[in-house]
């Protein structure tokens, strides 16, 4: 199987209750807000099924790892909300590991998060023309 051009880094989780695959990515080219691209994949070869999931933004996990290891507690807080038990299974592939390090090391703004600058206070600035009004004279 060939790697997609761009593709820095692909975690798997899947479940023995279901017969569908969470796949996370870390792309070359991904934003700050869906810097984790996440898809849902059901069934192999052409009668598979995709479905585009929600995006995680760059400040969700510090690594894919991490990133894992969040989806994989919600996953087993919601289990145990149910009275069910879930056996979780992941894989973590690393494709590209030097653009992997470098799309982790970049900051928010090189990821196209805008940086704004605070405004000045206006109670803290002095008014030139601070004249009284015709009433108080």
């Amino acid at each position: 199987m060939a790697i997609p051009k761009g593709l820095a880094a692909r975690a798997i989780v899947e479940t023995d209750s279901n017969k569908s695959k969470l796949y996370i990515e870390v792309r070359e080219g991904n934003r700050f807000s869906n810097f984790y691209y996440t898809y849902t994949a059901v069934g192999q070869g052409r009668g598979r099924i995709v479905k585009a999931g929600t995006p995680r933004h760059r400040g969700f996990a510090k690594t894919l790892e991490d990133a894992v290891e969040q989806i994989m507690k919600a996953m087993k807080d919601h289990a145990k909300r149910n009275k069910t038990e879930i056996q979780i299974h992941t894989t973590v592939r690393i494709y590209r590991k030097r653009l992997y390090r470098k799309l982790l090391s970049l900051r928010p703004d090189e990821l196209g998060l805008s940086y704004v600058r605070p405004l000045p206070d206006r109670r803290t600035q002095t008014r030139t023309n601070n004249h009284l009004p015709a009433s108080y004279i």
